[in-house]
Protein backbone atom coordinates (compact mmCIF):
# COMPACT_ATOMS: atom_id res chain seq x y z
CA UNK A 1 0.00 0.00 0.00
CA UNK A 2 2.72 2.03 0.68
CA UNK A 3 4.60 1.73 -2.90
CA UNK A 4 0.96 2.52 -4.68
CA UNK A 5 0.35 5.59 -2.54
CA UNK A 6 4.23 6.93 -3.07
CA UNK A 7 3.33 6.38 -6.98
CA UNK A 8 0.19 7.53 -7.12
CA UNK A 9 0.60 10.74 -5.31
CA UNK A 10 2.73 12.96 -7.64
CA UNK A 11 0.05 11.81 -10.31
CA UNK A 12 -2.39 13.58 -8.00
CA UNK A 13 -0.05 16.81 -7.08
CA UNK A 14 1.29 18.08 -10.46
CA UNK A 15 -2.76 18.23 -12.13
CA UNK A 16 -3.96 20.24 -9.21
CA UNK A 17 -0.60 22.89 -9.42
CA UNK A 18 -1.53 22.89 -12.95
CA UNK A 19 -4.90 24.18 -12.82
CA UNK A 20 -4.54 26.83 -9.69
CA UNK A 21 -1.16 28.24 -10.90
CA UNK A 22 -2.67 30.03 -14.32
CA UNK A 23 -5.53 31.62 -11.82
CA UNK A 24 -3.57 34.81 -10.90
CA UNK A 25 -2.57 35.12 -14.41
CA UNK A 26 -5.92 35.11 -15.81
CA UNK A 27 -7.20 37.44 -12.75
CA UNK A 28 -7.56 40.95 -14.52
CA UNK A 29 -6.41 44.14 -12.26
CA UNK A 30 -8.90 46.89 -12.43
CA UNK A 31 -8.60 50.60 -11.43
CA UNK A 32 -11.14 52.57 -9.79
CA UNK A 33 -12.43 55.67 -11.25
CA UNK A 34 -14.26 57.36 -8.58
CA UNK A 35 -15.99 60.95 -7.47
CA UNK A 36 -18.90 63.02 -6.87
CA UNK A 37 -21.24 64.53 -9.41
CA UNK A 38 -22.44 68.09 -8.24
CA UNK A 39 -24.00 71.46 -9.85
CA UNK A 40 -21.99 74.42 -9.62
CA UNK A 41 -23.43 75.42 -6.01
CA UNK A 42 -22.09 72.04 -4.48
CA UNK A 43 -25.08 70.20 -4.30
CA UNK A 44 -24.53 66.63 -5.14
CA UNK A 45 -26.54 65.30 -8.31
CA UNK A 46 -28.06 61.87 -8.48
CA UNK A 47 -29.29 59.34 -11.02
CA UNK A 48 -26.01 61.02 -13.35
CA UNK A 49 -24.96 58.16 -15.42
CA UNK A 50 -21.11 58.20 -15.97
CA UNK A 51 -19.57 56.46 -18.76
CA UNK A 52 -16.38 55.43 -19.91
CA UNK A 53 -16.12 55.69 -23.94
CA UNK A 54 -13.14 54.59 -26.58
CA UNK A 55 -12.67 56.65 -29.92
CA UNK A 56 -15.54 55.80 -31.62
CA UNK A 57 -17.65 57.10 -28.53
CA UNK A 58 -18.41 53.45 -27.64
CA UNK A 59 -19.77 53.22 -23.67
CA UNK A 60 -17.27 50.91 -22.18
CA UNK A 61 -17.91 51.22 -18.44
CA UNK A 62 -20.58 52.67 -16.45
CA UNK A 63 -21.70 54.06 -13.05
CA UNK A 64 -24.77 55.98 -11.75
CA UNK A 65 -24.55 58.18 -8.95
CA UNK A 66 -26.41 57.68 -5.49
CA UNK A 67 -28.09 60.54 -3.21
CA UNK A 68 -24.94 61.65 -2.37
CA UNK A 69 -24.21 62.09 -6.08
CA UNK A 70 -20.88 60.04 -5.33
CA UNK A 71 -19.89 57.00 -8.55
CA UNK A 72 -17.56 54.12 -8.91
CA UNK A 73 -16.36 52.43 -11.99
CA UNK A 74 -13.78 49.64 -11.95
CA UNK A 75 -11.46 49.36 -15.44
CA UNK A 76 -8.85 47.91 -16.62
CA UNK A 77 -5.94 49.87 -16.48
CA UNK A 78 -5.52 51.95 -19.53
CA UNK A 79 -5.91 55.12 -21.53
CA UNK A 80 -9.88 55.65 -22.69
CA UNK A 81 -11.04 58.61 -25.04
CA UNK A 82 -13.54 60.41 -22.41
CA UNK A 83 -15.80 60.28 -19.52
CA UNK A 84 -18.73 62.32 -19.75
CA UNK A 85 -21.50 62.60 -17.15
CA UNK A 86 -25.30 63.36 -18.08
CA UNK A 87 -28.81 62.91 -16.43
CA UNK A 88 -30.26 61.36 -19.21
CA UNK A 89 -33.82 62.51 -18.24
CA UNK A 90 -33.05 66.26 -18.67
CA UNK A 91 -30.53 66.28 -21.56
CA UNK A 92 -31.58 69.22 -24.42
CA UNK A 93 -34.20 69.92 -21.46
CA UNK A 94 -32.72 71.20 -18.13
CA UNK A 95 -28.91 69.97 -18.30
CA UNK A 96 -26.28 69.26 -20.67
CA UNK A 97 -23.15 66.78 -20.16
CA UNK A 98 -19.77 67.28 -18.15
CA UNK A 99 -16.54 65.59 -20.47
CA UNK A 100 -13.50 64.50 -19.35
CA UNK A 101 -10.85 64.05 -22.27
CA UNK A 102 -7.94 62.02 -22.78
CA UNK A 103 -8.28 60.02 -19.70
CA UNK A 104 -5.10 57.97 -18.24
CA UNK A 105 -6.56 55.46 -15.88
CA UNK A 106 -3.47 54.02 -14.63
CA UNK A 107 -4.42 54.32 -11.57
CA UNK A 108 -7.07 54.63 -9.44
CA UNK A 109 -8.09 58.00 -10.50
CA UNK A 110 -10.84 60.78 -8.59
CA UNK A 111 -13.05 62.13 -11.16
CA UNK A 112 -15.97 65.19 -9.36
CA UNK A 113 -17.76 66.22 -13.04
CA UNK A 114 -19.92 69.11 -12.85
CA UNK A 115 -22.49 70.01 -15.21
CA UNK A 116 -25.94 72.32 -15.76
CA UNK A 117 -26.83 74.64 -18.71
CA UNK A 118 -23.54 74.82 -20.47
CA UNK A 119 -21.33 72.07 -21.87
CA UNK A 120 -17.45 72.42 -22.39
CA UNK A 121 -17.09 69.87 -25.42
CA UNK A 122 -13.94 68.81 -27.69
CA UNK A 123 -11.21 70.06 -25.45
CA UNK A 124 -7.62 69.90 -27.12
CA UNK A 125 -4.64 71.56 -25.66
CA UNK A 126 -1.13 72.10 -26.38
CA UNK A 127 2.33 73.84 -25.38
CA UNK A 128 3.55 76.34 -28.41
CA UNK A 129 6.94 76.31 -29.56
CA UNK A 130 7.49 79.82 -27.30
CA UNK A 131 10.54 79.60 -24.72
CA UNK A 132 10.05 79.07 -21.14
CA UNK A 133 6.92 76.74 -22.64
CA UNK A 134 5.09 78.14 -19.35
CA UNK A 135 2.13 78.54 -21.70
CA UNK A 136 -1.24 75.84 -22.71
CA UNK A 137 -3.03 76.66 -25.74
CA UNK A 138 -6.87 75.34 -24.72
CA UNK A 139 -9.36 74.69 -27.78
CA UNK A 140 -13.00 74.09 -26.45
CA UNK A 141 -16.19 74.25 -27.80
CA UNK A 142 -18.62 75.86 -25.38
CA UNK A 143 -22.18 74.60 -26.22
CA UNK A 144 -25.01 76.58 -24.60
CA UNK A 145 -28.30 74.78 -24.20
CA UNK A 146 -30.01 78.36 -23.40
CA UNK A 147 -28.33 79.71 -27.11
CA UNK A 148 -29.70 76.59 -28.18
CA UNK A 149 -33.24 77.13 -27.57
CA UNK A 150 -32.63 80.82 -28.69
CA UNK A 151 -31.16 79.90 -32.24
CA UNK A 152 -33.33 76.39 -32.77
CA UNK A 153 -36.11 76.62 -30.51
CA UNK A 154 -37.08 74.21 -27.42
CA UNK A 155 -36.30 70.98 -29.39
CA UNK A 156 -32.73 71.51 -29.73
CA UNK A 157 -32.68 70.72 -33.89
CA UNK A 158 -30.78 72.12 -35.98
CA UNK A 159 -31.63 72.18 -39.49
CA UNK A 160 -28.85 73.73 -40.83
CA UNK A 161 -27.52 73.41 -44.63
CA UNK A 162 -24.35 72.11 -45.70
CA UNK A 163 -21.69 74.85 -44.96
CA UNK A 164 -24.11 76.91 -42.87
CA UNK A 165 -22.05 77.89 -39.51
CA UNK A 166 -23.70 76.34 -36.53
CA UNK A 167 -23.82 78.96 -33.98
CA UNK A 168 -25.13 77.81 -30.30
CA UNK A 169 -21.62 79.43 -28.62
CA UNK A 170 -21.55 82.25 -25.92
CA UNK A 171 -21.33 85.18 -28.62
CA UNK A 172 -18.17 87.04 -26.95
CA UNK A 173 -15.64 85.64 -24.02
CA UNK A 174 -13.75 88.14 -21.93
CA UNK A 175 -11.12 86.54 -19.03
CA UNK A 176 -13.41 87.51 -16.49
CA UNK A 177 -15.61 85.03 -18.11
CA UNK A 178 -13.06 82.18 -17.67
CA UNK A 179 -11.70 80.26 -15.08
CA UNK A 180 -8.47 77.71 -16.04
CA UNK A 181 -6.93 75.99 -14.13
CA UNK A 182 -3.79 73.81 -14.15
CA UNK A 183 -3.37 70.86 -11.39
CA UNK A 184 -5.80 72.91 -9.73
CA UNK A 185 -3.60 76.43 -9.75
CA UNK A 186 -5.53 79.15 -11.31
CA UNK A 187 -3.62 79.90 -14.96
CA UNK A 188 -3.69 83.38 -16.47
CA UNK A 189 -5.55 83.90 -19.65
CA UNK A 190 -3.20 85.81 -22.02
CA UNK A 191 -5.17 85.75 -25.25
CA UNK A 192 -8.52 84.46 -26.52
CA UNK A 193 -10.30 83.79 -30.09
CA UNK A 194 -13.75 83.10 -31.45
CA UNK A 195 -13.25 80.84 -34.41
CA UNK A 196 -15.33 78.68 -36.40
CA UNK A 197 -14.37 74.64 -36.42
CA UNK A 198 -14.95 72.75 -39.60
CA UNK A 199 -17.40 69.59 -38.53
CA UNK A 200 -18.77 67.23 -41.48
CA UNK A 201 -20.11 69.87 -43.76
CA UNK A 202 -21.00 72.37 -41.12
CA UNK A 203 -18.88 75.05 -39.35
CA UNK A 204 -19.39 74.99 -35.43
CA UNK A 205 -18.11 77.83 -32.78
CA UNK A 206 -15.11 77.19 -31.03
CA UNK A 207 -12.98 79.27 -28.70
CA UNK A 208 -8.42 79.17 -28.62
CA UNK A 209 -7.08 80.53 -25.62
CA UNK A 210 -3.49 80.85 -24.27
CA UNK A 211 -2.95 81.00 -20.44
CA UNK A 212 0.09 80.96 -18.64
CA UNK A 213 0.63 77.70 -16.21
CA UNK A 214 0.89 78.42 -12.69
CA UNK A 215 4.21 79.05 -11.10
CA UNK A 216 3.65 76.49 -8.03
CA UNK A 217 1.57 74.11 -9.93
CA UNK A 218 2.50 70.08 -9.06
CA UNK A 219 0.80 67.08 -11.08
CA UNK A 220 -1.80 65.39 -9.02
CA UNK A 221 -1.93 62.85 -11.96
CA UNK A 222 1.53 61.19 -12.17
CA UNK A 223 2.55 62.12 -15.41
CA UNK A 224 -0.10 64.60 -16.75
CA UNK A 225 -0.79 68.04 -16.37
CA UNK A 226 -4.65 68.42 -15.67
CA UNK A 227 -6.28 71.45 -17.21
CA UNK A 228 -9.78 72.53 -16.27
CA UNK A 229 -11.86 74.88 -18.43
CA UNK A 230 -14.83 76.64 -16.74
CA UNK A 231 -16.74 78.80 -18.50
CA UNK A 232 -19.55 81.79 -17.22
CA UNK A 233 -21.85 82.84 -19.89
CA UNK A 234 -21.44 86.84 -19.42
CA UNK A 235 -25.24 87.47 -21.01
CA UNK A 236 -26.95 84.07 -20.06
CA UNK A 237 -24.88 83.20 -16.62
CA UNK A 238 -24.59 79.30 -17.65
CA UNK A 239 -21.27 77.79 -16.31
CA UNK A 240 -20.07 74.67 -17.60
CA UNK A 241 -16.78 72.89 -16.78
CA UNK A 242 -14.47 70.42 -18.60
CA UNK A 243 -10.90 68.38 -17.93
CA UNK A 244 -8.25 67.23 -20.31
CA UNK A 245 -5.26 65.16 -19.50
CA UNK A 246 -2.11 66.74 -21.39
CA UNK A 247 0.31 63.92 -21.29
CA UNK A 248 3.86 65.86 -19.79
Amino acid sequence: MKTAVRAWLPLVLVPALLVISPRPAHAQARVRIHGTVTDFRGAPLDNVTVHVKDEKFNNLYSARSGKDGRYEILVPPGMYFCLYAIREGEYKKTSLEYWAWNLPALSDIEINPQYEKLEIYAVNAFKPQVTPYDTFMAYFRPMSLSWTFKNYGPSGQVNAQPGDTIDIAPPKLEEKDLDIRINGGPAKVVSIARLKEYARGNYLVGYLVQCVAPADTRSVVDGFDVITVKVTDPVTGDTGRADYFYRR
